[in-house]
Parts: C-alpha cells; structure tokens; sequence
C-alpha cells in the first residue's frame, strides 16, 4: 500500500508528536544541509533522516516535504489510524488548508483516537511556524471547534452582574456553547494569535480568533465561580498589549478594529459593579481617544489611523467627542484626514 512506501512519513510524524518547539520549512533540498555545521548533540541530516533538529526546533528542507506531501495527499479514508495521523500531519504543513485531512484528524478526534489537547498542541504548532498556516481561516476554525471538543460548554449563563454586550456578540444559541477554557490556556491562545499576526500581517482570520476568546474571557469572567473575575485581568492584560502592538502596527486596522470591540468591553466593566482588583487594573490603562489623537498626531498619513480614531470618537460620551470634535474644527483643516472626520461627525469644516 501507498503508506508502507513512506516510512519517512511517520519518522517525521513521531518528530512532530514530541512536540518541538518550533518548526520551519527550510529552503532547498537535502544536499543542501548534508554539510551543515550542527551541534554535535544533533542528529546529521542523511537519507534516513533528512530534517535538521536542533535543541528541540525542526527544520524540513522544502523539497523533502514535497516529496513527502505526494505520498500523504491522497490517504483512503479506511487507512491505519496511525498513518492517518502521520499522513495529515505532513500534509497540512504544506496545505493547512486542506480541507480532507482536517476532516479525518476530527473523525480521529470523535473515535476517540486522537485527544483534543493534542490536536490543540498541533495546530498550535502550525500557527507558530509556516507563515502560510497563519493566514488560513480553516486552521483557526478548526482549532475552534477543538476547543469546543475539549471543554464543557458555557450553557446557561449566570453571572454575578449584567453582561449585556455578550448579547450583542453572541446569539443565545452560540453563547451556551461557548467552551470553559482555562486561564492558562486563555493566555497561551492570545500569545498564539499576536505571533500568527506577527508572521502574517493584517491577519483578520486570527483577529476573528481573538474576538471569539476575547468574548469567551468576557463571559467566564462574569460567571459565579471562585477565580472567574481573573479572566477579566487576563481581558485587561491583553487589552493593554493590544494597545502597544498598535503601537508598532500603525497599519493594521484589523487590530484596531478588534481593539475598539474590547474597549466597548472595559468600558463596560467601569460602567458597571466589577471587583476592586478589576478597578485598578482598568483605571491604570490610558484614553483610548488620547492613544487615537496622539498617534495620528505622529503618523497623519496613515489612514488605518484615522479609521482608529473614528473608533475612539464614535464611542466616546457625546459631550466629551464634541469638546474633541470642535478643537479639531478651530484648528487648520488643510488636511484631508481632518475634514473627513469632522464630515463623520456632522460638523461643518468650509
């Protein structure tokens, strides 16, 4: 059969299973790091074991894993569950988006024959290393409904205060199944999603990823358990590197985007009866319409920015966004970006 022809599929499947701690597609062939200076502790690259390992990362030269991929891309679906594993592992490394072998690892995932945390260990593994895998909707889906595997649902919510924004992100039907993951997962899944954006810039896919945790912190952290309020720390953790990963991303309105929805959350938070460790948390974090104004200030050409600040502005108070608004109408209105605002807003800049 195809797969006994293939023994290097599975020795690259049980490198993967360990798991490393990264891993890249190399450029070239395998005569390309047969002479490559490793660390004596690491295995030397050769016909039996063409992959470059070094202190816990994994390097595939790419033509190896093309010549791999032909012999994994077509595994019949009664295949040894094993070789289906080893198989859709190599595959997806180079296709993340195949559709077929994400759909045998969930039929793997419901026999019982491949545990959810593995999977998550996977995929997680997948959005860390090929920038390829980062940008692609159905990896993240996938590890959505892997969670959802893995954890019990949210059902019914009861929570100490109100949460009415979780209302406006989440029909009723959706919100009960949203999964309990645990805070330290939590905060490895938000270091995921900054990487994955980092390696492929304006990512909305991960974006998307991170309003569905985002959401999931929102709910948990509302919910009457012991140590619930933690999750809206980790909320405000991560609003606050959002914040600085603008900061350096003056293009990436996708992040803005995502940040204006977690501010509706923080103000909601302030707005509300939240606990007093929750309170000094939010009210260490600066304006959002500071941030907007003064990185416009530095940066006028970018227009992401302006979008950011139309953000800010449209969920200010209305009598402090007028007090902005007509100290932006007495100023020079020479620039473009300026009048468009003020145009948003109603107001009048001949």
């Amino acid at each position: 059969m195809l797969y006994e022809a293939a023994p290097l599929v599975l020795k690259l499947f049980e490198l993967i299973n360990q798991p490393p701690k990264t891993i890249e597609i190399l450029p070239g062939d395998l005569e390309q790091w047969l002479s490559a200076e490793l660390p004596l502790e690491s295995p030397q690259p050769s016909a039996d074991f063409p992959f470059v390992f070094v202190e816990g990362n994994l390097g595939i030269p790419k033509k190896v894993l093309y010549a791999l991929y032909l012999t994994t891309a077509a595994v019949p679906r009664n295949a040894d569950p094993h070789y289906a594993k080893a198989s859709t592992c190599v595959t997806l490394l180079l296709n993340p988006a195949h559709q077929t072998a994400l759909n045998t690892r969930k039929r793997l995932v419901l026999a019982g024959l491949l545990s959810p945390e593995k999977e998550l260990e996977y995929t997680g593994l997948l959005l860390r290393g090929p920038p390829d895998c980062a940008k692609q909707s159905v990896l993240w889906d996938h590890r959505m409904w892997c969670f959802k595997r893995l954890y019990d649902s949210l059902g019914a919510v009861n929570t100490q205060m109100p949460l009415p924004l979780l209302h406006e992100w989440y029909i009723p039907e959706e919100l009960k199944l949203l999964p309990k993951i645990p805070q330290c997962v939590i905060r490895d899944e938000f270091r995921i999603i900054a990487h994955a954006c980092e390696t492929y810039p304006r990512n909305y896919h991960a974006w998307t990823h991170r309003h569905f945790i985002v959401g999931i912190c929102y709910a948990l952290g509302g919910a009457i358990d012991e140590g619930s309020e933690e999750y809206w720390n980790i909320l405000i953790e991560e609003h606050a590197n959002l914040r600085r990963w603008i900061d350096l991303h003056v293009s990436d309105y996708s992040s803005m985007h995502s940040f204006g929805q977690t501010q509706k959350l923080i103000d909601h938070l302030v707005s509300s009866s939240f606990p007093r460790a929750t309170e000094s948390a939010i009210s260490s974090l600066p304006s959002f319409s500071n941030h907007a104004l003064l990185l416009v200030t530095h940066y006028p050409s970018h227009e992401s920015l302006w979008m950011f600040l139309r953000i800010a502005l449209g969920q200010m108070p209305a009598h402090n966004r007028r007090v902005i608004l007509e100290d932006m109408q007495a100023s020079s209105t020479s620039n473009e970006a300026i009048r468009q605002t003020l145009r948003w807003f109603g107001y009048s800049n001949s």
